[in-house]
């Protein structure tokens, strides 16, 4: 992990001074690094392990700090991936009470300032974006229903997609459905799942009878039991 880490951290994304083709080679790189910290970040243990304090949460703060910078890249797969890893690091069950707040208000802080400034990398845009759209696909409702409010009214400025970025319209439109989702009231599939009890004697004292009566055959299946004992 921290090898990684320090690999991403002298990297960063890819300056614009630099040749195109060097710039792709680069954002390739990064993205294949990003990915590789992904699959790392999904591990179910606390990331506090890492670190030589156990208290001082050092690694997650590493994982946000350098793929903050990724969000500014011109390449979209970099941005997914940089967005992917922070949305899934902030939501984690022991990283969504400390990172979770100050992650959401630096997005929306960003994106309400390109309301005054006409300055505001389209790059950074689209991954500020990204970023709130992974965070509300992840996380708990209850988690981030508070914040709902505030991202509204930050993309609002956006609200009839006349920018000639189209990639920001359709982030824009996504955004305003998951928001949307969150004030749907919860419904549980009777499909879902039932774990049951843990002793098979409580399982099988539960169960109620298949009463057959209930149920009846169609023809072809009565064919089909014709046939079959007349097999035996």
């Amino acid at each position: 992990m921290d090898k990684l880490l320090r690999t991403l951290e002298t990297r960063g994304f890819a300056p614009k001074t630099l040749a195109t083709d060097d710039i792709q080679t680069e954002n390739y790189c990064s993205n294949a690094l990003l990915l590789w910290l992904y699959i790392v970040a999904k591990n179910p243990f606390d990331l506090m392990k890492f670190d030589e304090d156990q208290t001082s949460n050092l690694t997650m703060k590493r994982i946000v700090n350098v793929t903050q910078d990724f969000l500014k890249s011109s390449l979209t797969a970099v941005r997914f991936s940089a967005a992917l890893i922070l949305s899934h690091v902030v939501t984690r069950s022991d990283g969504v009470d400390k990172l979770l707040a100050p992650t959401i208000s630096m997005c929306i802080q960003r994106i309400q300032n390109d309301l005054t400034t006409d300055f505001m990398d389209q790059n950074e845009l689209c991954g500020r974006l990204i970023l709130l759209s992974a965070i509300l696909k992840s996380a708990q409702r209850t988690d981030v229903v508070v914040y709902a409010p505030k991202m509204f009214e930050a993309i609002q400025q956006f609200a009839e997609l006349k920018s000639s970025n189209n990639v920001v319209n359709h982030l824009v439109a996504k955004l305003y459905q998951r928001i949307g989702l969150l004030y749907l009231k919860p419904k549980v599939a009777k499909w879902r799942y039932s774990r049951g009890y843990r002793s098979i004697a409580d399982n099988l004292s539960a169960s109620q009878p298949v009463q057959s009566s209930s149920v009846k055959a169609s023809p072809m299946e009565k064919a089909i039991w014709r046939r079959s004992s007349t097999c035996f």
